[in-house]
């Protein structure tokens, strides 16, 4: 039977275990009903935070937590989860869970007793097998029998190494456990970075009397773990006695190899059996040690080569947002942080946003075929990229004949309204110039607008489709600023915007506009072109 790791959040109410299973990711956790977890509590946000689950962990982000997010008692913005961690939403608080699917693994007690360990040989010994065989036969073993041993390894190195499927390697980990060890039961397990503890990967081999539950000692694995060093127990030593915890497993013997990289202990192989006649030997453990240290090699290189993927798809994800120099900062942040992305989790951000329209677009394209029009816009939409990665902006999204662009995320920005009103000048000179080589004589002319003020940035929208945007009422005044004020090769800008950026460029007031959804009329003002080099110097 097999073993598949299941995460839930459990809510204790009134006597009552509430339990939340994470069956996808992203989750959202919040008062607000199109939240998937809600937890109708007033002290918890419309949208608290999110779930997210990234390289095999589940990460806690806060979101818009006025009363903020805690993780056992601690104030966080992002942290990683581990089970049993208490997760804390204003006044309400979960308990993080992960148990198995299919067998059932358990711990005993660790109550340590050096004299259970018979056997231990270190995971650094350049001499594992030492003409080690399953029979037992040691340094004297036959050629064959040593040709057996080479094939086996090779086996096992061509294999492991091979795979980069985290589950398809415990698989075949286990899978030469049995083949070339006398054990009826066998797990693999993973360091969780808390002292001594394990999470059980996948388990084999369940008794039908163990009811689809394995029991092992953790007073075995903590040894491993610590001393890293493969160690063995077995009651038929007539000067062993066992701790009562072990001896209450029934078993003859048991085996353990830590799974060990550069000093790194990443986690444990684990073997048992029942059968008197079949105890393991020293050779055994010294084939565990061996089979264990190509499983680490095997684990390590699988989480560099899912490192290097990681990687390159968030660096292709960005790329599509902002310029290669706004990446390449990000991706250091990553790399130094050790956590995901600052700024692509759902966070608060003070920033600038502008919408940029072709004006009259529509009549232009209709005297053009559908490739034409393509291939225009295209063009116009690539050299306003250009613009907006030269002033380190982000691309949030094109909208037929529109984008939208905004300054100051993912990266800080203290002059992102300067940025923001330059670039939109700039591409209104752009267009200028692409209306003057235009053979078929097209006027291009956009109606720009300019908003500041703060906003909700991050990955946001349905668990199928994500995009990386920004929300807020400050990107809808921005619109309307666009659409409602603004004309044929206009800026126009808000009220915000304005003070972070007078005396930097030439604005004139215009009247008072009662913008749609707004109580009260705003304050607006026109930007004015730059003077050119040769206006400066006439």
């Amino acid at each position: 039977m097999g073993f598949e790791q299941r995460s839930k959040l459990v809510l204790e109410q009134e006597g009552e275990a509430h339990e939340f299973e994470l069956v996808q990711s992203p989750l959202t956790i919040g008062r607000g009903e199109g939240c998937d977890i809600v937890l109708q509590d007033t002290s918890v946000s419309r949208c608290h935070a999110e779930l997210i689950l990234m390289d095999g962990v589940w990460y806690l982000v806060e979101v818009t937590a006025k009363n903020g997010t805690y993780l056992n008692g601690r104030e966080i913005k992002r942290a990683p989860l581990k089970p049993g961690d208490k997760l804390g939403f204003g006044g309400v608080e979960l308990s993080f869970m992960a148990e198995s699917k299919g067998s059932e693994v358990l711990f005993t007690e660790s109550g340590l007793d050096e004299t259970v360990m018979i056997s231990a040989i270190s995971a650094d010994s350049a001499d594992l097998l030492g003409g080690a065989s399953p029979s037992g036969l040691g340094a004297g073993a036959s050629q064959e029998t040593n040709e057996w041993l080479l094939s086996m390894f090779h086996e096992a190195a061509e294999s492991l190494l091979a795979s980069d499927d985290l589950d398809e390697m415990f698989e075949v980990v286990l899978s030469l456990a049995f083949a070339h060890l006398p054990a009826q039961r066998a797990c693999i397990g993973l360091c969780t970075g808390r002292e001594d503890e394990v999470v059980i990967q996948l388990a084999r081999g369940a008794d039908p009397k163990d009811e689809g539950r394995i029991t092992i000692s953790s007073t075995i694995t903590a040894k491993a773990i610590r001393e890293r060093a493969s160690v063995t127990y077995r009651d038929v030593e007539p000067d062993v006695v066992a701790s009562e915890s072990i001896s209450k497993l029934n078993l003859t013997s048991i085996m353990c190899a830590p799974l060990c990289v550069d000093e790194e202990v990443l986690g444990v192989l684990y073997l048992d059996t029942r059968d008197a006649d079949a105890p393991f030997e020293e050779d055994h453990l010294k084939v565990l040690t061996a089979l264990a240290a190509l499983s680490a090699v095997a684990l390590r290189q699988a989480g560099m080569r899912e490192e290097v993927n990681r990687e390159q798809r968030l660096r292709d994800r960005l790329s599509r947002y902002s310029s290669h120099h706004v990446v390449d900062h990000l991706m250091r942040s990553d790399s130094e942080s050790g956590e995901l992305v600052p700024g692509m989790m759902s966070e608060e951000a003070v920033a600038s946003v502008l919408f940029a329209d072709l004006v009259g677009f529509t009549s232009i394209s209709e005297s053009m075929s559908a490739p034409e029009v393509t291939q225009l816009l295209n063009s116009v939409f690539a050299r306003l990229t250009e613009v907006v990665f030269e002033l380190g902006g982000t691309v949030d999204k094109f909208i037929g004949d529109e984008i939208m662009v905004f300054f100051g995320a993912p990266i800080a920005q203290e002059d992102h309204a300067e940025r923001a009103v330059r670039c939109a000048l700039r591409i209104q000179e752009r267009l200028k110039d692409l209306s003057a080589s235009s053979p078929e004589g097209v006027e291009l002319a956009m109606s720009i607008g300019v908003n500041s003020g703060p906003v909700i940035v991050g990955d946001i929208g349905s668990p199928e489709r994500k995009d990386y945007t920004v929300i807020g009422d400050t990107v809808n005044t921005a619109k309307r600023i666009e659409t409602e004020v603004a004309g044929a090769g206009e800026l126009v800008i808000g009220p915000e915007t304005y003070a972070l950026i007078q005396g930097s460029f030439t604005c004139e007031a215009l009247e008072p506009s009662l913008l749609r959804g707004k109580q009260q009329p705003l304050q607006l003002y026109r930007v004015l072109p730059e003077p050119s080099d040769a206006e400066r110097s006439g």
